[in-house]
């Protein structure tokens, strides 16, 4: 029964009521002593008599009052007795479910509530308390703005809870296998009533984020079964949101709902990271909607189909000309380009890049003569916005690539920020020679879809040959040339004078090409160990273009080796925003969590990456090196098997293959590998840090650090990964500190 108005419950009293719930009767209230309103939680005298119920309103008093956070509910007192009650603040607002139930919330405020809510639960897990009953009803929005987490009625301190929840009022105990929460927020492993940490809050932290920017639960059935079933087995309908920050806020989203706790955020810290980092994207727009375009690989309709690298190079110049408008958000060519060859549905396309519209066209070239027909479509009706034939001669390539351009802003200009001004941002700044663009295509072609870097290296300097002014084809160099000296193929003295003449011609011709800054931090980062300048050259590259891909992935290779764990969250988590089909992307971040010793996280992003293509090299160095860091090692050498395979004149590979039979209790197979090696080392590269490695993987220390010696006289860009776990067997040496300590790593790098 009701109390009613005027009742005293101590130094309180009642006003009226403000709602009721499985765990109490909710009161506004006067407080005599201080003179001020408050809120009261009474126990109904039914459940007051239920132990099990009592103590789990004791539990709720308890666990809120050990927190202190503005984004929690604060208690102010606590009554026993006949009439047990719990006095917090009076919130004058509304539940989310209200908000909810009024439409689907914006990206931005989703974003600002997501903050709050990540920033309370990680206080919560802090002091070790996991609330594992988030959703709708229990988060509040006060007018102010502010968000408040309610009813921790069945938080548990322990952070291995045990717990797995059905109905906020039912299941009275907490033991392994009870149901004690709400169908359709629970993790997978609380419906199955196994043990449950702090992931369950981060698993039921997504929910809620997909619930607000579609209006709908993640997961829904006919029953509570089927809503369970549901949780375990299927995946909740894809998002399609056509906002700013929005594929950043997807893919948060995605990995928040993963199965297995191991696949999720690892902690609340870590998941305020990657929402800060996709508040941070900056969009500009006129309003809540920004406009938003793919543009897809053209589709190559010469005789010969021979002119792929041409086609794909079409679309990557009219991508790298829309990036420079302010207010449209492109996709990054390697997500678009994977979404294109998994679905003719151009619908689903747009579902998945997050956009609202789509460039299609096609190539046709015969002798010296070009055709491209080009359409824009909007994609929520398949509607043409604008499209277009051109005809002219090879050498007309820019103009008509300009031309295109101009005309999708065009079509596009009444939501574009900046109007006309917007057309003049796409024009290109330098018009290369033709047969210097063809190579240069080539060189892309070669970088990005046949892995073949020799290739791409030499497509670039003939460019560089015909046209010694073409900055991009520079950086191209610059680029290869760093990576072919990071996996080893070619010594870093080598590589060397080529990637910093080629760098900085390209900065004398373009002083404000991203990048060109980017590239050069990485070489200054991994080649020269020196973070301070690296540090200025990334901020200076993403100044100039905070959607960089490089520069993104190079800073947060850089934070890794120095064991800067946050600023890796925050790097990896806008790297996969800006490009989340990428297996490179994926691979990148995969290498920065093995280098900062998160095997899980690297295991996680590398088997993505996998998906995504299974031929990446770098997903299965990185894959291999997660197995063997988490005991796998059966899955270890079978990963670097293969991956040795694919690529035989990789060294590396084999080396690690080498470590990893090692880790198995295998060293003979590990000698022979080193014995390999040094046959190899007669006509090819083999670089002194790996064989460094594995001499120290088989237990041969003094051979391992005079490895590592020549590793430091050559400048190796491997020396700056002391964090990752190959390096183990060195690591308690002095010798390894000393050598950290030369290359100005932390101490956390010997210590971990």
């Amino acid at each position: 029964m009701p109390i009613e108005a005027g009742t005293r419950l101590g130094r309180y009293i009642i006003q009226s009521v403000l709602g009721a719930g499985g765990m109490g009767e909710v009161y506004r209230a006067t407080d005599t002593r201080l003179g001020r309103d408050v809120a009261i939680k009474v126990l109904p005298a039914a459940v007051a008599a239920d132990p099990s119920r009592l103590q789990r309103f004791e539990l709720e008093a308890r666990a809120i009052a050990s927190l202190s956070h503005p984004n929690i509910l604060a208690i102010f007192d606590v009554g026993t007795g006949d009439v047990p009650y719990l006095v917090t603040e009076l919130l004058d607002g509304e539940t989310l479910r209200a908000r909810i139930a009024q439409g689907r919330l914006p990206v931005s405020a989703v974003l600002d509530v997501a903050r709050q809510l990540v920033s309370g639960i990680a206080a919560a897990h802090g002091r070790g308390i996991v609330h594992r009953d988030l959703k709708p009803d229990n988060l509040f929005i006060t007018r102010e703005g502010v968000v408040k987490i309610l009813d921790f009625g069945l938080a548990r301190r322990a952070v291995t809870s045990t717990a797995s929840d059905l109905e906020a009022t039912q299941a009275p105990a907490t033991t392994e296998g009870n149901i004690v929460g709400t169908v359709g927020y629970m993790a997978p492993e609380q419906v199955r009533g196994a043990p449950v940490d702090h992931r369950a809050d981060i698993f039921a932290a997504g929910t809620v984020l997909y619930e607000m920017v579609t209006g709908v639960r993640a997961f829904r059935g006919d029953s509570p079964a089927d809503t369970m079933s549901a949780v375990l087995r299927e995946q909740p309908p894809a998002l399609v949101l056509d906002e700013a920050h929005a594929p950043a806020l997807v893919e948060i989203i995605r990995r928040c709902l993963e199965k297995q706790p191991g696949d999720r955020f690892q902690s609340a810290v870590d998941l305020q990271a990657a929402l800060d980092a996709a508040r941070a994207v900056p969009v500009a727009r006129a309003d809540d909607v920004a406009p938003s375009i793919a543009v897809l690989p053209f589709t190559d309709m010469s005789a010969g189909r021979d002119q792929a690298y041409f086609c794909e190079g079409m679309a990557e110049e009219i991508i790298t000309a829309l990036a420079r408008v302010n207010g449209l958000r492109v996709a990054a060519r390697t997500s678009t380009f994977h979404a294109r060859s998994t679905t003719d549905d151009l619908g689903r396309v747009a579902q998945v890049l997050g956009v609202r519209h789509l460039l299609e066209g096609s190539v046709r070239t015969a002798g010296g003569r070009l055709r491209v027909t080009a359409q824009v479509v909007d994609a929520s009706d398949g509607r043409a916005v604008w499209s277009d034939r051109f005809d002219g001669d090879l050498s007309d390539v820019f103009a008509i690539q300009d031309t295109i351009a101009v005309r999708i802003v065009d079509a596009l200009e009444t939501r574009l920020v900046g109007g006309a001004g917007a057309v003049a941002q796409v024009r290109r700044q330098y018009t290369p020679k033709v047969e210097a663009y063809e190579l240069y295509l080539k060189g892309l072609h070669h970088r990005y879809t046949t892995y073949n870097l020799i290739e791409s290296l030499r497509a670039f300097e003939g460019a560089i040959q015909i046209d010694p002014g073409y900055a991009d084809a520079l950086v191209g160099v610059g680029h290869v040339a760093a990576v072919l000296s990071n996996f080893g193929f070619r010594s870093p003295r080598e590589s060397r004078a080529l990637a910093r003449s080629a760098l900085d011609r390209a900065l004398a011709i373009d002083p404000h090409h991203p990048k060109a800054f980017a590239t050069l931090g990485w070489w200054t980062a991994l080649h020269e160990w020196n973070w301070r300048e690296a540090e200025e050259l990334f901020h200076k590259a993403l100044s100039l273009d905070p959607s960089c891909l490089e520069a993104h992935a190079f800073y947060g290779v850089m934070c890794a080796a120095l064991q800067r764990d946050r600023d890796v969250v925050e790097r990896s988590a806008r790297l996969i925003a800006l490009d989340p089909l990428s297996p490179w992307t994926h691979g990148v971040t995969a290498l920065m969590y093995n280098v900062l010793g998160r095997p899980a996280d690297a295991d996680r992003e590398s088997r993505v990456a996998l998906d995504l293509r299974s031929d990446s090299m770098l997903g299965l160095w990185c894959a291999g090196e997660a197995k063997r860091s988490l005991g796998q090692h059966g899955e270890s050498i079978a990963l670097f098997e293969r991956a040795a395979a694919l690529t035989p004149s990789a060294n590396f590979l084999l080396a690690q293959l080498g470590v990893s039979f090692a880790a198995a209790g295998q060293p003979a197979r590990a000698d022979d590998i080193a014995r390999t090696l040094d046959a190899r080392a007669a006509d090819s590269y083999v670089g002194p840090a790996w064989r460094a490695a594995l001499a120290g993987a088989v237990g041969r220390l003094d051979e391992a650090f005079e490895w590592c010696e020549r590793a430091y006289d050559e400048g190796s860009p491997l020396l700056p990964f002391l964090g990752a776990q190959w390096w183990d067997p060195l690591r308690k040496d002095p010798r390894f500190a000393a050598l950290a300590a030369r290359i100005g790593l932390p101490p956390s790098v010997t210590a971990r």
